[in-house]
């Protein structure tokens, strides 16, 4: 696989909520930031694991369902730019939000995943569906 094919295949599992799969596509040293929201800031396989299986795959509850759809992206060698919108449900609420990200893959594992998006726009969402969300312990 190329990086670009990496990386989309990596989604796939993650959204498709296959967390052997997705752990099969990450580096031992695997680094995934959320840099909109400080809640998720993950620095190894075994970390992202926690997350994926008990901690909602970083949702403030499990997900019904989800997948993503690809925009623009772009690769050069083991760098992948990718734009593309998120969608997922939560409490039979449809919810999407449009992000960019920068992939780093190395040895077909993608080594590093940084997410930019609009908080705003996801809170507002939870919000509208009765999600509570704490973030005081954020900053």
């Amino acid at each position: 696989m190329n990086a670009l094919q990496t990386v989309e295949a990596f989604l796939d599992a993650y959204w498709s909520q296959d967390h052997n799969n997705t752990l099969s596509l990450v580096t031992e040293d695997f680094s995934w930031q959320n840099v909109a929201s400080p809640a998720v800031s993950i620095t190894s396989r075994s970390t992202m694991r926690e997350v994926l299986v008990n901690q909602n795959m970083g949702f403030p509850e499990p997900i019904e369902a989800g997948h993503h759809e690809t925009l623009n992206a772009v690769a050069d060698k083991g760098l992948v730019l990718h734009e593309r919108v998120d969608h997922w449900v939560l409490r039979e609420t449809a919810m999407s939000c449009p992000c960019c990200a920068v992939f780093q893959v190395t040895d077909e594992r993608v080594a590093l995943w940084r997410d930019y998006y609009d908080i705003g726009h996801v809170m507002r969402q939870f919000e509208s569906a009765g999600i509570k969300v704490d973030t005081s312990q954020w900053f």
